[in-house]
């Protein structure tokens, strides 16, 4: 079986790649960091291997003639576009450089390019890392729909080590679904630990990775919260970072881009990247701001849903939020359906304008004001308790959020915008038009919350499905994990999740 490996970095990957090549599986084409794509060659001889961080930019070796597109297949990929092009803000360095035209017509090199490479390999199947987010991929994704290519790839839940394998990340898991249609399942004892934590807020509440993000940082208080970082502190970070580069004079890998004098998209060099970055940082404190002139404090003795905006640019809500990646679009629905007396209160979230980040480019100033314009809507204080905002709020609004997992464990129901890896527990309505937004507040304003015990069902139907696993060792709390076992384990997830039934063609086992 001709097999695709996506965005497929570290050697754990690799080791998953040599379990399957082990029942049958051919790697004929394989992307990944620079150190892996070495690794992968020295293995898998015949196998085309390219730089990920190449291929978003377009600028990787030539594997096979373009394909011209046409109408029909144009029309067929028109929300997709939508969600391509809002996913090049990761590349925008800005955020100005990469104007709408710009943008499609890179939209438009990238789907010629791995048109005429889906057709000169053939794969059977395409397995992608996680959702793809990295531009190139997610064209990747969108002809392989087109085209009827098989798709699989791994989401991760709120356990960390435990992964599951699903076809799209629109569809999730048919076996969660399955397995939530049951009444005996067991919870273990991890998963109870998990619930209580989400339960008692504080540093139980945040997301294993995130909280190992704070600390690294030193940003994480004792009671869980997050601290702010000065203006000394973040000038400091900018120029040791200045003085190391400099020093070590090479760009850190990365998407960005710019415009030549020629008009070709290319990497905008050391000079160009350290100049982002102040840039960048003085953007967040204009940013921040502009929040705290517009923000008001939040009257918890009133009806109101909160909003828990995403950071952004990231996969959270590009692509998992489709056609909702503009999260303007997700505020002005809840804003206009609100009961009434009730009020939106929107809430930032705590990673967007940090100094570590590159927020920066996935907020303009006309975010906040539009925000703060809507009716029956307030932008709450940066320095809000988002945890005291989801203890009292009616619902709680969110693409693919954890703070929508929580609402749900602590009995308040969740309106969800994108493919979260919780959407089917009971307590969650999943919003996609102005009929699906009005029933679920109307159910919500007459008293309609989870049942009790749904986010323990979720988790035990979780439990059942998912396997050991890892996709990004240095991102995700998964010390605990085998990397040995996960390895084995992720092979024979994917082994299992599909069987060979045509020379091109793969169906669900």
């Amino acid at each position: 079986m001709r097999a695709f490996f996506i965005e497929c970095s570290g050697e754990h990957w690799l080791g998953v790649g040599k379990a399957l090549a082990s029942r049958g599986w051919r790697p004929v084409l394989w992307t990944a960091d620079a150190e892996t794509q070495k690794l992968v060659s020295s293995v898998f001889l015949d196998c085309t291997v390219l730089v990920g961080v190449d291929e978003a930019r377009n600028a990787g070796p030539a594997v096979a003639a373009a394909l011209p597109l046409d109408g029909p297949l144009l029309r067929a990929l028109a929300a997709d576009e939508v969600v391509g092009l809002a996913m090049m803000d990761r590349m925008d360095r800005t955020p100005s450089v990469l104007s709408h035209d710009t943008r499609r017509r890179h939209w438009h090199a990238l789907l010629r390019r791995w048109n005429g490479i889906l057709n000169a390999l053939a794969p059977d199947i395409v397995v992608f890392s996680i959702a793809p987010h990295a531009v190139y991929d997610y064209a990747l994704y969108a002809l392989c729909k087109h085209r009827g290519i098989e798709t699989r790839m791994f989401e991760r839940s709120a356990l960390p080590g435990l992964v599951h394998v699903i076809q799209r990340f629109e569809d999730g898991s048919p076996q969660i679904r399955l397995m939530l249609e049951r009444d005996d399942l067991p919870i273990s004892a991890r998963g109870q630990q998990h619930l209580a934590g989400l339960r008692a807020g504080g540093g139980g509440a945040l997301p294993e990775n995130y909280r190992k993000k704070l600390a690294e940082r030193k940003l994480l208080r004792g009671n869980g919260g997050q601290m702010r970082s000065g203006l000394l502190r973040i000038i400091g970070l900018e120029i040791r970072r200045t003085a190391y580069l400099l020093r070590n004079p090479r760009p850190p890998q990365n998407y960005m881009l710019r415009g030549d004098a020629a008009g070709r998209l290319v990497a905008p060099g050391l000079f160009g990247w350290l100049a982002a970055r102040w840039r960048g940082q003085w953007r967040k404190l204009g940013l921040a701001r502009l929040h705290r002139r517009l923000a008001q404090e939040v009257d918890l003795r009133e009806p109101f849903v909160l909003l828990a905006l995403h950071f952004q640019p990231e996969r959270a809500v590009v692509p998992m939020a489709g056609i909702f990646c503009d999260q303007l679009l997700i505020a002005d629905m809840i804003a206009r359906n609100l009961p009434s007396g009730w009020r939106l209160v929107v809430k930032e979230h705590p990673w967007q304008l940090v100094p570590f980040g590159r927020g920066e480019l996935g907020r303009q100033p006309g975010f906040y004001r539009e925000i703060a314009e809507m009716p029956n809507t307030m932008l709450a204080p940066l320095n809000a308790d988002t945890q005291e905002l989801l203890r009292n709020a009616r619902a709680v609004v969110t693409v693919t959020g954890s703070v929508g997992w929580q609402a749900i464990a602590c009995g308040i129901p969740a309106l969800v915008f994108g493919a979260a890896w919780y959407r089917d527990a009971d307590g969650v309505h999943g919003i996609d038009d102005l009929d699906s937004c009005r029933a679920a507040l109307a159910r919500i304003a007459n008293g309609d919350v989870p049942a009790v015990g749904a986010a323990e069902r979720m988790i035990a139907a979780l439990e059942q499905v998912a396997v050991p696993g890892v996709l990004e060792p240095s991102l995700e709390a998964a010390d605990h994990l085998d990397l040995r076992s996960a390895v084995a384990a992720m092979a024979d997830a994917l082994a299992a999740s599909a069987r060979l039934t045509t020379p091109h063609g793969l169906t669900a086992s």
